[in-house]
């Protein structure tokens, strides 16, 4: 039987590579075709090309060609209308259509004519009814129009072969992720028990129809169509030729269904990852106790495939190295994490298209990183982002940054410390939380054996500390009234001077590391005076400035803390040590205030700061049991350690939701 295709194709976005398009049309075998060229005279396009593989088609083949010429858009859609009308008494149609050519409303009425078992509409933009939706990278939208094409023709045609060994796609771009293989292995084995229904490939089909809409109908983004997306794609659209192929030809051959489908699940098992590959975007060492734990137990279980790549945050503060785009990073960024003997990757070198990570754990919520390792363009490629927060939510003046901003809306899993902290991250939450897990911080898996921890610390600070009692003190670098938390310009005279005439214990001091940045570009302290502290500092026999890249050293030696509004206010707590508080006036508020004000030792001028200091000194502390009664509410700590538990429990759920197939 002859069959008769009608083809519209608009050029306008391929430019000189169009006649690929045109040819992987003729190169196909069929005796009649209706042919529609759209173009609106785009730059570079050579139409001399095109009349030559016309020329070389049309002599062998019986071919109806219209080509429009023009860049008005409505002769352009007149004659997208003609192919339309042509189109329904047709056998085949394939729609290339540009809504930037063709007005959305002319698509759509054609899709609405068109809609039969015989009809593909492939897409470079549109929302309406895609087949192969959204691709914006010329060269991916190059390739992948050309195998929708060739692969639209041949299921028409109705030859596509069944599968053996032999003809199986070969192409190095294949691969799929642990997570796309097993949502694909459970529709394959959904297929048996339901074909034995007559509606059933109807249903089949539209559901992968509706799977590549949902999965791909959107702008792929900065890193392009990754090679899983690729490859899923093409098992997607391999396993509709085998179901159509044996819907139209073998209806009755269950046997030889159950045969197609065994040689589909081999093969696609040679190109599969077997684990869950899960990628941890690491930044400054400072922050790494937040995935550290969490990192370890995936890279010591065999289920898992844990990646660790850095991702430079430029801070206006910081104090690194500076890292300049499209420059190598620098390498003391990551010594500290080689130093530790972590095989940290720099981003400069990590290819996330080709790697193609089941899930990715972010551990800062902001954009000052490369613009391809920001959220939103990772979101694009990995289904499945995790946050866990570099420290713990307590400033109360700072909501958005808490629980609103894109990672924590969208992502798959926004860890908390506690169910406390999630309750409230609920209220405030413009999704209702719908994302959010107490699961436990694993920064509480370094306060384990607390006392054992004190060995490692340096012989230097040993030796100054002699065996006298630690005060931390935390600083935090927004200094300026009425922003943040920062409190060090109100309180360095009375700090200082209290140590300079209290030689029998000792201050040790560690300032964010954004600190002296924040002191000198804030003009409150001159370059001169900013190094002249340091000086006097460093020389004092009973203070020690601890600026290393790690602060765990600095909670294990102290005995007590003094502390801005910040992260360290609720960490602290894990070690059931004294907290002496210094909020800061005019922006100080914190959540869980009164229960906060009830339990630790709030210094509000130098009276309370030096009654405090004396009490601590004296082993005095009446807010004991109430500050381990509130740490206890408030802090999620899991038997087996808080990085071991959320490995756990990513693992549960990541298998289910994967176990219910597309």
């Amino acid at each position: 039987m002859n069959i008769t295709f009608c083809v519209c194709i608009v050029f306008s976005r391929f430019g000189e590579k169009a006649g690929d398009i045109l040819q992987s049309v003729f190169e196909q075998s069929y005796s009649d075709l209706r042919l529609f060229i759209l173009d609106n005279a785009c730059p570079g396009f050579d139409y001399a090309h095109l009349v030559e593989i016309i020329r070389q088609y049309s002599t062998e083949k019986k071919v109806d060609i219209k080509i429009q010429k023009n860049n008005h858009q409505e002769k352009a859609e007149k004659v997208f209308k003609q192919c339309v009308e042509v189109a329904k008494d047709c056998n085949f149609t394939i729609l290339c259509p540009n809504e930037i050519f063709i007005s959305l409303d002319a698509i759509s009425q054609a899709c609405t004519k068109l809609q039969k078992e015989s009809f593909f509409y492939i897409s470079s933009g549109n929302e309406t009814i895609p087949f192969f939706a959204n691709i914006t990278d010329i060269s991916i939208q190059l390739d992948s129009t050309i195998i929708s094409i060739r692969r639209a023709l041949n299921l028409a045609r109705g030859i596509t072969p069944l599968l053996t060994e032999a003809n199986w796609i070969k192409h190095e771009e294949v691969y799929l992720n642990y997570s796309s293989y097993r949502m694909l292995e459970k529709l394959v084995a959904s297929i048996p028990s339901l074909w034995k229904r007559k509606d059933y490939f109807y249903i089949f089909e539209r559901n992968i129809r509706n799977k590549l809409i949902n999965e791909f109908a959107y702008p792929i983004g900065l890193w392009g169509l990754s090679k899983n997306d690729y490859t899923l794609i093409l098992y997607l659209q391999q396993l509709l030729e085998i179901i159509q192929e044996m819907n139209l030809k073998n209806r009755k051959s269950y046997i030889l269904l159950k045969e197609n489908l065994g040689i589909f699940l081999k093969q696609l098992k040679t190109f599969s990852e077997s684990k869950i590959k899960i990628v941890f975007f690491a930044q400054e060492y400072s922050v790494w106790p937040s995935l550290q734990s969490f990192y370890d137990a995936c890279k010591n279980d065999e289920r898992f495939i844990a990646q660790l790549v850095y991702v430079p945050f430029n801070h206006p503060n910081s104090n690194e190295d500076p890292y300049i785009e499209g420059e190598a990073i620098p390498n003391s960024r990551m010594e500290p994490y080689w130093q530790n003997g972590y095989q940290i990757i720099p981003c400069t070198m990590y290819d996330l298209s080709k790697e193609c990570p089941d899930i990715a754990v972010f551990v800062k919520p902001y954009d000052l990183v490369p613009p391809n390792f920001s959220f939103q363009a990772i979101n694009k490629v990995i289904r499945r982002c995790i946050y866990i927060g570099y420290g713990f939510e307590i400033a109360a003046w700072n909501k958005d940054y808490h629980f609103n901003l894109p990672i924590h809306l969208v992502s798959w899993k926004f860890i908390l410390y506690g169910d406390t902290i999630k309750e409230l991250a609920e209220k405030y939450s413009y999704n209702n939380g719908k994302n959010i897990v107490a699961w436990g911080h694993p920064r509480a898996d370094y306060y384990i054996d607390l006392e054992k921890k004190r060995e490692p610390i340096s012989l230097e600070w040993k030796n100054k500390i002699n065996n006298r009692k630690v005060i931390l003190w935390n600083t935090q670098h927004t200094i300026k009234e009425g922003i943040g938390a920062g409190t060090f310009l109100k309180w360095r005279e009375e700090v200082f001077s209290y140590f300079n005439n209290h030689n029998d214990i000792v201050l040790l001091w560690r300032p964010h590391p954004f600190m002296f940045s924040s002191l000198r570009n804030s003009d409150s302290m001159t370059e001169i005076e900013v190094n002249n502290l340091v000086e006097t500092i460093e020389n004092r026999e009973n203070i020690i400035l601890d600026r290393s890249p790690d602060y765990r050293n600095s909670f294990y030696a102290s005995d007590a803390i003094i502390t801005d509004g910040t992260s360290f206010l609720i960490e602290y707590l894990y070690t059931g040590k004294p907290i002496i508080y210094t909020p800061k006036e005019g922006n100080g508020d914190i959540y869980f205030q009164d229960e906060i004000f009830d339990s630790m030792y709030i210094a509000r001028d130098e009276g309370d700061i030096i009654q405090l200091l004396d009490n601590i000194c004296q082993g005095l502390d009446p807010f004991k049991k109430k500050r381990i009664s509130f740490a206890k509410r408030m802090l999620k700590v899991n038997p087996e350690g808080n990085g071991e538990y959320i490995k756990n429990q990513v693992y549960s759920d990541f298998t289910k939701e994967c176990s219910n197939g597309i």
